[in-house]
Parts: structure tokens; C-alpha cells; sequence
């Protein structure tokens, strides 16, 4: 099986294409508005089964890898006021793939997802207890 990999920065987007062993056939980074030409260029030379995104902030809910459908990216633009250089890169870069390429399978992975498993004493913020409940305050293990 052959993935293609989407990494997005704040301002950049690395491409990889990875066969069945985690070999690397081929790279390239792009700016975010050329990332289809540039996925284009690499799936001409390297057909792929599916694709990969790196997804900056999956919030409390999304800690697993996840399925890309519509849903998730309803919830993904919702969290932009958390990681507000990354993910609307992120998003754009997942909806340009998906909308060009829509039979490719796509599977979102979060930075979140390392730390989701935080126990509650160091998720917590040393603020008043009503603060951290009102707003839905929280560490996230990054950064």
C-alpha cells in the first residue's frame, strides 16, 4: 500500500509519498494554495491508496486517528481559536486533497493525540476550578 503523506505548517505543506514499508519513493514541499498541483506532480509518477494528514489540534474529542468525512471537518474548523496559525492550513489542505482526488481514502492524525491521555493533575490549570469548567480549559501536553 502506498500513503501519501500531508504535513502542514503554519505557511508550508511537505509532501511524501511512502510505499507499503515506510520507504520514502518521493517529497515535495509546497506553500498551501499550490498543494494540488504539487499533489498532482507526485501522483503522476506515484499512485497512491489513501492519504495522511497531520492535523495540529484534534481537541479533547479526536485522539485516534480518524476517518475524513465531513463531520470531522465541521469539527476541525471549529477549533481554529486553538491553534490558529495551523489548523485552517490544515483544513484547507485536507479539503483541497479531498475535493480534487475524492476517491482517495483520507485519514486525519492529531498532535493532540500523544498527550490525550494526560491524567486529569496534569491536564489541569492552576486557575479557579469554575474557570477551567466554564471555559473547557485544559493542557494539551504541546507546546
Amino acid at each position: 500500500m502506498r500513503v501519501l503523506t500531508v504535513n502542514t505548517g503554519s505557511s508550508s505543506v511537505k509532501l511524501r509519498v511512502l510505499d507499503g514499508e515506510d520507504t520514502v519513493l518521493d517529497t515535495t514541499d509546497t506553500e498551501p494554495g499550490e498543494i494540488v498541483a504539487a499533489v498532482q506532480r507526485l501522483l503522476s509518477d506515484h499512485p497512491v491508496d489513501a492519504v495522511g494528514h497531520r492535523v495540529v489540534h484534534g481537541g479533547p474529542r479526536h485522539v485516534r486517528p480518524e476517518r475524513v468525512d465531513d463531520a470531522l471537518l465541521g469539527d476541525l474548523r471549529e477549533l481554529v481559536p486553538l491553534a490558529p496559525l495551523h489548523q485552517p492550513v490544515a483544513v484547507e489542505a485536507i479539503k483541497a486533497v479531498r475535493d480534487a482526488f475524492p476517491d482517495l481514502s483520507a485519514v486525519a492524525c492529531f498532535d493532540t493525540a500523544f498527550h490525550s491521555g494526560l491524567p486529569l493533575s496534569a491536564r489541569t490549570y492552576a486557575l479557579p476550578s469554575s474557570w477551567n469548567r466554564r471555559w473547557a480549559l485544559r493542557r494539551y501536553g504541546f507546546h
